[in-house]
């Protein structure tokens, strides 16, 4: 099997499947001859997907069937984005991904295609909102929406790519980041500065081996930031509500001696809590399976502090997974608000008077942040608001994120 066609499997996978790249990619990796290149050209083609869209709809007729798109944007990829591969080798490889997947009709098509595209300048839309969407590969109405809320140089820093690929790596109790950082200087790897208990490193060996052995782990900053916002104390019954895969929990059970209660709506996700648990060796977490949207009385009055880490459209991480813009639209994310309205509705039921309950957000759309908590505070006037913020996705060391902080009077 070439490269090409392993990128082609993937590729179909993610577009017909509704896979998740990245989970495609693991599987599959190890039957590439040069894992590089099939990781690069099949998360390129994902983060340019609106892009090549819009150059296959400008020369094509009509709309062509699946597998000639997933071709022909395996081919565009390659000329305009692989600067290592001549654009006559872009369309010979491309054509012959053709032949290898029995869909030999289509060579004429993909080489004229191809070279058409490779010759011609495609003119974008004159619209600034409508050349932006296309420039960044970003849906229209979030392109829109971050201009208006956040300002076009904003908007600009928030869309773009990028090749940053560090992970934040945490140390837990286990460990100390003076020992940490003692290590990668004896093996001579290049990290950077994150938060005070943190590092950015590439994940190699040595910080494999450490994760597994449980004395780091990776979690980004701004979740770890939301745990320190909760701030559990000595005593305290914690309460995190959507808490997969594990990470806000697993630290709030390491920043205090308190208990902390760990939910999900699936057991198989429950279960990622639990191995997180065993693997970072804390013992003051339990689990269980709940439906957040739905009252449940033997919490009533019950948690010093309450964690919603709701459900959300993901835009705040796109950089990191650029297949969460695919398929997006205003519509189909439409329900989300009254879902994470329903489940902050009831997470007030659970908190003790003088409690906290802390509301947070993976991504940067109003509607689905700011706008919650004012129609929840509108309606709950025995909250109040203590702490706010917005993280834009402006640094590359920093995902899109929102955390709000109530405390029920």
């Amino acid at each position: 099997m070439s490269d090409l066609k392993l990128a082609y499997d993937i590729l179909s996978s993610v577009y017909l499947d509704k896979a998740y790249a990245s989970l495609e990619l693991s599987k599959q990796i190890d039957k590439a001859n040069k894992k590089e290149f099939v990781v690069s050209l099949v998360y390129g083609v994902i983060e340019r997907d609106i892009e090549l869209d819009y150059y296959i709809a400008k020369l094509c007729a009509k709309k062509p069937k699946n597998a000639l798109i997933i071709l022909l944007k395996l081919g565009m990829y390659q000329i305009k984005y692989m600067n290592s591969i001549p654009t006559y080798a872009a369309v010979s490889k491309t054509v012959d991904l053709c032949k290898e997947i029995k869909k030999q009709e289509l060579t004429g098509f993909v080489n004229a295609t191809l070279k058409n595209f490779a010759n011609n300048k495609i003119e974008l839309p004159k619209d600034k909102f409508e050349r932006m969407s296309i420039e960044y590969s970003a849906p229209l109405f979030v392109v829109k929406e971050y201009v208006e809320e956040y300002g076009i140089d904003n908007a600009k820093a928030m869309l773009s790519k990028s090749d940053f690929n560090l992970e934040n790596f945490r140390v837990t109790h286990k460990y100390s980041i003076e020992e940490l950082i003692t290590l990668l200087k004896e093996n001579k790897i290049e990290y950077i500065d994150s938060l005070p208990n943190c590092v950015f490193a590439k994940n190699d060996k040595i910080m494999h081996d450490l994760y597994s052995a449980g004395k780091v782990t990776i979690q980004s900053k701004t979740s770890i930031l939301t745990a320190e916002i909760v701030d559990p104390k000595d005593g305290d019954k914690v309460l995190d509500l959507c808490a997969a895969p594990g990470g806000k929990s697993i630290y709030m059970a390491e920043l205090a001696k308190c208990e902390v209660t760990a939910c999900d709506i699936h057991p198989h996700r429950v279960e990622l809590i639990e191995s997180y648990k065993r693997r970072v060796g804390v013992e003051n977490v339990k689990t269980c399976v709940l439906d957040a949207t739905k009252e449940n009385k033997a919490f009533l009055d019950k948690f010093d502090k309450v964690l919603c880490d709701v459900p959300c459209s993901g835009l705040g991480v796109a950089k990191k997974k650029p297949d969460i813009y695919l398929n997006m639209t205003k519509e189909s994310i439409k329900d989300l608000p009254n879902i994470q309205y329903k489940i902050l509705n009831n997470a007030k039921l659970y908190v003790k008077k003088g409690g906290d309950l802390v509301y947070s957000t993976c991504t940067t759309l109003p509607e689905e942040n700011k706008d919650v908590i004012a129609k929840f505070l509108s309606e709950n006037s025995n909250f109040e608001k203590v702490y706010e913020k917005q993280f834009l996705q402006v640094d590359e060391t920093l995902d899109g994120f929102y955390i709000c902080q109530m405390v029920r009077k």
